[in-house]
């Protein structure tokens, strides 16, 4: 997302030529529309545009996915901006200009923790429903009205 076509093209390209698809935005809204119509795996954006600044665009995009990895860049870097960035959910600041390789680097990284938040997810969810399953067909549980468990069922010389 950037209002200067010359830098959308550019970084475009850049993408493009590493294999990713890319969908330029002008603007902070019409990325917003995108967002709602396309699944995306991550957002490159100027901070300093009309209208809509990156910060803004930042705060928005995590109302929609609080894990969508925002990668903000500016020609006006300076510490402050890269600081609030970071802390309101940032994956990455690159100050322009920028060599495509720098801004190759933050995207794998960026598309790579993605990746493996999306893997540790699944993950969890698949290992809960092997737990409950596990805890449901568990013969301890399937006739529990033939027995009863407690402390006083325990004898010292069990251990």
């Amino acid at each position: 997302v950037d209002d200067k076509e010359v830098v959308r093209d550019g970084v475009g390209l850049t993408l493009a030529r590493s294999g990713h698809g890319v969908c330029p935005a002008s603007d902070g809204a019409s990325a917003l529309e995108q967002l709602d119509k396309r699944k995306v795996d991550l957002v490159i954006t100027d901070l300093s545009m009309p209208g809509m600044d990156g910060l803004e665009l930042l705060h928005a995009i995590r109302e929609r996915d609080e894990h969508m990895p925002v990668i903000l860049m500016t020609a006006y870097g300076s510490i402050e901006k890269a600081v609030e960035a970071m802390r309101a959910g940032a994956w990455d600041f690159v100050t322009k200009p920028f060599h495509g390789d720098e801004l190759q680097l933050a995207v794998s990284r960026a598309l790579e923790h993605g990746a493996m938040r999306k893997e540790n997810q699944t993950l969890r969810a698949a290992g809960q429903s092997e737990e409950v399953d596990m805890v449901a067909s568990a013969p301890a549980f399937s006739s529990s009205s033939s027995r009863s468990f407690g402390a006083s069922s325990i004898s010292p010389s069990s251990f």
